[in-house]
């Protein structure tokens, strides 16, 4: 099975309202635009939707944005006077409290906060009665790896569109960039571009890159577009780049593949975490590799744990799987009602059910709807498996590598690849970098391994110990003068940095100044656009660079207000200066010829004769 036929299916048009009135219909997507932009191994997808509001009054809106795994949003933009205008990166408790100060004035501003894992939420208001409104929404992913032919390793894009179906208009363009020195591509080996209703699509090319379009119209079956890139001409694996501000970021990706030539993982005893709360209601895919992995280990004892805000200690069961019988395990499974919120952080792996517990395998979404923390470290690998649109993948990643197990969506793979990767066991990555790096990072994907970090130095040798049965050393040259100018993988890193520091740290200010430095939404930072100049002034925040006009009369009016305060401030301290120099005279007067005189007219009038 090809890694499209499990891509996610995510749906775009969902989309939330206030409580309408009898007889109101729902506002809807009546257009929607996509864009994508692929430079090396990155993506860029912008989405511009434009919504219908069938109803004679103003109404508020939120449209639900789920991401792909191991993407960041980066840009947010809401048509303002028949404009569309950019947002900027804010702290999402400045973003809530400027939000709550424009409510009461009537006027609400753009926002999009990240609500839960992979989950978005844009802000519409006001949707004007029989009027439109245009939102549009930019992210990145790292493209993901064709697996429908075990011997070919070309790079593959996916983009559910599945929903367009229902769109009155949509379009679509893509293009792709191959001017710079790791993505050559051979001269007569072009991408193969399919989607759309049911067209391959022609590819242009324009100089180093290609083009793509299409339109679609409503009523007609949409397919997902996928593209896959020719192969590389050379075995390039190291991509480095030079954001705006002038820091160099590096990508070391690495192919793995599951160890078909030695012994599969047979473990006795496992321990089986099963989350069932409210959020996880389709866990087919699940199951299904649950029963694919039972039957391949034929005879082993699964101790099952089930939590959702805290352990269900009646439901704590010992299951003995006999010649891959699984059936009496699953049935409880596909009975076990899902509601509730979700506390990841009581699911503990250190509290082994027996004590020959060889691995842990966790069926979650990672979505943490109660409680807070971070499970304890366990002393034996977390396998952690999805195959939820909703998830924190992030989380899900860091609990797997964290004790040496794998991270399994089954959005991404299929069954068959993800039981063959567990049963072929985790191969691990340790960089061994020198001065010349700094905050590395791991990422894992189907078919792939991305390190990621700063390069600090013009030249560094990175070195990266592989292993899985024997160690294996890699070495990779980094040096700026392969860096091309381009902003993907620090916006990548930059997310994962602040996600990764808001687990750990109780202080969140670390992490949103990574959202805001580098332009992403994290968990501690949100998009925002304002209607007017003034909002802008009064809240303190910069218009984006995109409006130069409103940013030039921003900083003009910033200017003169601080030219006010210096001169206000410059005279009060002139007035207490002033003031300080008559004291300090008064200080230094001579009194006593004074006094002298005061007396002798004292002695010469006395009081009584007065």
């Amino acid at each position: 099975m090809s890694a499209t036929a499990t891509a996610p299916r995510l749906d775009f048009s969902n989309l939330q309202h206030r409580p309408m009135t009898k007889g109101e219909q729902s506002p809807f997507i009546a257009m929607v635009a996509c864009k994508v932009s692929i430079h090396g191994l990155f993506a860029e997808i912008s989405k511009t939707f434009t919504i219908f509001n069938p109803n004679q009054r103003d109404m508020e809106t939120a449209l639900l944005v789920p991401l792909p795994p191991a993407s960041v949003l980066c840009g947010h933009a809401l048509d303002i006077n028949g404009r569309m205008r950019d947002a900027v990166v804010v702290s999402k408790k400045e973003g809530r409290k400027i939000l709550e100060t424009e409510i009461r004035k009537n006027i609400d501003p753009g926002l999009v906060e990240k609500v839960q894992g992979n989950i978005h939420r844009i802000r519409v208001y006001p949707l004007p009665g029989m009027g439109w409104r245009t939102v549009s929404v930019t992210w990145i992913s790292e493209l993901g790896m064709d697996s429908s032919d075990r011997n070919d390793s070309r790079a593959l894009f996916h983009l559910p569109m599945g929903y367009l179906q229902d769109v009155d208009e949509s379009s679509l363009s893509v293009i792709l960039h191959g001017a710079d020195q790791y993505t050559q591509y051979p001269e007569n080996n072009s991408p193969e571009i399919r989607g759309g209703q049911g067209q391959a699509f022609t590819v242009q090319k324009n100089g180093d890159t290609w083009e793509a379009s299409c339109r679609m119209s409503k009523g007609i079956r949409v397919d997902d577009l996928v593209i896959r890139l020719p192969a590389l001409e050379t075995d390039q694996s190291v991509f480095i780049e030079q954001e705006p501000g002038g820091e160099y970021f590096f990508a070391i990706r690495y192919p793995v593949s599951p160890n078909q030539s030695g012994p599969s993982w047979h473990p006795h005893r496992i321990a089986l975490a099963w989350d069932s709360s409210g959020s996880r209601k389709n866990t087919a895919k699940e199951l299904e590799l649950l029963a694919r992995l039972l039957e391949e280990w034929q005879e082993v004892v699964v101790d099952l744990v089930v939590f959702r805000d805290q352990i269900d200690t009646e439901m704590q069961q010992r299951f003995t799987v006999s010649k891959g019988d699984s059936r009496q395990l699953l049935s409880v499974l596909t009975e076990l009602p899902c509601d509730g919120a979700t506390n990841l952080a009581a699911f503990d792996p250190t509290r082994l059910p027996h004590p020959e517990t060889e691995a842990w395998l966790l069926f979650s979404d990672g979505l943490m709807t109660a409680g807070k923390g971070f499970p304890e470290t366990s002393p034996i690998p977390v396998h952690t498996i999805t195959a939820q649109v909703s998830a924190n993948s992030f989380l899900l990643d860091r609990i797997a590598d964290h004790s040496g197990g794998g991270s399994y969506n089954l959005l991404q793979q299929s069954v068959e690849q993800a039981a063959a990767a567990i049963l072929a066991g985790q191969q691990s990555f340790t960089p061994l970098p020198g001065k010349g790096c700094d905050a590395i990072q791991i990422q894992h994907s189907p078919g792939w391994t991305t390190i990621m970090g700063r390069l600090l130095e013009e030249d560094e040798l990175m070195r990266v110990r592989a292993e899985r049965g024997e160690d294996t050393l890699h070495k990779f040259r980094l040096s700026v003068a392969q860096a091309v100018p381009s902003q993907n993988i620090a916006r990548l890193w930059a997310c994962n940095e602040a996600e990764h520091r808001s687990l750990l740290e109780k202080d969140n200010s670390a992490a949103t100044a990574l959202g805001q430095r580098y332009g992403v939404v994290t968990s501690g930072s949100s998009l925002l656009v304002l209607d007017k100049l003034e909002q802008y002034l009064e809240h303190g925040v910069e218009p984006p660079e995109t409006e130069p006009e409103l940013l030039a009369r921003y900083k003009t009016h910033i200017q003169r207000i601080q030219r006010s305060r210096t001169k206000k401030r410059k005279g009060h301290l002139d007035k207490v200066h002033k003031q300080w120099r008559g004291l300090f005279a008064w200080w230094q007067t001579d009194f006593s010829k004074a006094q002298q005189e005061l007396a002798t007219e004292q002695r010469c009038c006395p009081a009584s004769d007065l």
